[in-house]
């Protein structure tokens, strides 16, 4: 590292001092390493230029412990998004494989949301929780905030198609719920879709909240040109 310098009234290292100078104006995933490499915070943004940049200006509305996060700041790296909501899925899945003290410390030692798929149910679910327990199910976080999670799980509704509804499947009703008629829902409940083709769509979710975004989307276009071809333009839309 080099030796550190000042720039209005904080102290930080020269190679976060040059890194800060060519910050992208778009949004991707910001990391902050302490002086032993260590990963300490995660954040996103929708501009890395101003969003990153804001740690190292004026004190002024600056909480005691994101000074303390400057202060410990060593390194600095970031990584560009397409959007920004794939800017929040990446930051989810750093902060869940690394752990950074200082994305719980921000939170006030608050737990933090996940996103829970009962993978072992028949018609399985997305659901909000803020308890990982030993259910046989999958987890995807810790999001850093309830809002980065509710902007994921809005995401993700908006391009896949699943149960929204909670709890065991009605299977009685002879009416589709108001959400599949706004396309949220396939509508299990009234066999509207196969059981099967409802697994493949979960799996989908899965890998998309995987990170595994581009197996999904070969995926996604194998099937539109299979439904194209057979003139079923609807499914292929």
């Amino acid at each position: 590292m080099g030796g550190r310098c000042y720039n209005r009234s904080h102290v930080f290292t020269e190679s976060i001092r040059r890194k800060l100078e060519f910050l992208p104006s778009a949004p991707g995933v910001y990391l902050f390493r302490d002086a032993a490499g260590e990963i300490i915070y995660v954040g996103k943004a929708s501009s890395l230029r101003d969003r990153v940049r804001s740690y190292f200006g004026s004190k002024t509305g600056l909480s005691t412990k994101v000074l303390k996060l400057v202060e410990a700041a060593a390194d600095l790296e970031f990584m560009l998004t397409g959007t920004e909501q794939q800017a929040l899925i990446l930051e989810a899945d750093l902060v869940r494989r690394h752990r950074p003290q200082y994305n719980a410390r921000l939170k006030d030692d608050k737990s933090f949301p996940y996103l829970k798929i009962d993978v072992e149910s028949s018609w399985p679910t997305v659901t909000v929780t803020r308890r990982r327990l030993n259910d046989g199910a999958l987890y995807f976080g810790p999001f850093s905030s309830a809002r980065s999670m509710r902007q994921t799980l809005r995401l993700t509704r908006k391009v896949f198609r699943f149960r929204v509804c909670t709890g065991p499947l009605d299977t009685n009703r002879s009416r589709a719920y108001l959400n599949h008629h706004i396309g949220l829902c396939p509508a299990p409940c009234v066999g509207a879709v196969s059981r099967e083709d409802y697994r493949t769509t979960i799996d989908r979710v899965i890998l998309f909240l995987k990170g595994r975004r581009r197996e999904v989307l070969d995926a996604l276009i194998v099937e539109m040109k299979e439904a194209a071809a057979n003139l079923d333009f609807e499914r292929a839309a």
